[in-house]
Order: structure tokens, then sequence, then C-alpha cells
């Protein structure tokens, strides 16, 4: 457990790093010191769930390792954490490395410490990481087209309305705001 938290503090801090020179997912000091706080909290409860639902694999898996060995590989297994808020912030590599570096390791760790075959420990964790990832590249391409679409709207509201702060007439502010709920509308539903 103390090595769970070691690895938050370091993830945390390489995210308020990140964060105070704007390349990083953090907003800014104030939430990198809060996650200074909260990741080695949460990382904890989180190691704990997640060795619980690797233990049942496991012994779904014919393994007779304990629990506290479940608990080993899957805080081990965290050591990818300060590396991966590091390339956080590269589109879809980020995603991928943060999915795919502690499958392989979990896939490892059932070889070797589980003592499980290879071809059905890289079959079960493998199908498990392949689905994260594409579950995770999914998200991760829906809030780019999101935000592509919002930034354009509000490109499109500045160039029609101009920028007159302060200055525009409740019928412009009503076409304003029907604009961007039609916009949002032709986001939700791109073919159409």
């Amino acid at each position: 457990m103390i090595y769970v938290v070691v690895i938050a503090l370091v993830t945390a801090l390489v995210q308020l790093v990140l964060g105070m020179v704007g390349l990083g997912p953090m907003g800014g000091f104030a939430t990198g010191v809060a996650a200074l706080v909260l990741l080695p909290i949460l990382a904890v409860i989180g190691s704990f769930i997640g060795a619980a639902i690797l233990f049942v694999i496991w012994k779904l898996m014919g393994s007779e390792e304990d629990y506290e060995t479940a608990y080993r590989c899957a805080a081990y297994a965290y050591g990818y954490a300060p590396v991966a808020a590091l390339v956080s912030g590269i589109p879809y590599v980020g995603t991928l490395v943060q999915v795919l570096w502690p499958t392989a390791l979990i896939a490892l760790a059932t070889i070797h410490v589980h003592g499980r075959k290879p071809a059905l420990a890289w079959g079960v964790f493998g199908i498990l990481g392949i689905l994260a990832a594409l579950s995770l590249l999914g998200t991760e391409i829906a809030a780019r087209r999101i935000m592509s679409g919002l930034e354009d709207s509000a490109r499109q509201m500045q160039h029609r309305y101009g920028d007159k702060e302060g200055e525009s007439s409740p019928e412009e502010a009503g076409r304003a705001v029907k604009d961007l709920l039609e916009g949002l509308e032709k986001m939700e539903r791109p073919g159409r």
C-alpha cells in the first residue's frame, strides 16, 4: 500500500508540473495541489477494488494464490502511472499507454506469479485490455468531436455577431442562443 501511495504522489507531482506549464490535463496550480491530496487516497481505494476484481479473475482462471498476492500484483502494476501522466496529453497515445501497459503487466503477473499458461493469460487480459482501450478511445474521439464542434460554433457566432461585448440587443442574444442550440443538435446527429 505504501508503494501505491508513493506512486500516486509522484503521479500527482507530474500532473502538477504539467498543469503549471499548461501541458497536462490538470487545470492549474490549485487543481494540482488538490491532486496531491486526493490522488493517493483514490489510488489506495482503487488498488483494493482492483485487487479484488483481479483476485476473482485469477480464481476463475485456477490460481491458488491468496488476496494478498493479488493486491501485490495490482499495486506493482500501478508503477506505470507517472509515465502515463507524462504522455496523457498526447492524443490517443496517452490513452493506449494508460490501458495497455498495466494490462501487459497483469498478464505477466498471471504467467509468472499465478502460474497460468501464457496463452490463457494473454488471451484473457488481452481481450479485456483491448475492450478497455477501444472504450476509452471511443470516449476520447467523442470528446474531441464535441470540443471541435463547440469551437466551430464559437467562431461562427463571433464572426456573425462580432466581438461587441455587452452591446448585443436581446434579439441578437436570442439568435445567438438559437444558433448555438442548432449547432449542438447538428453535432449530436453528424450524418444529417
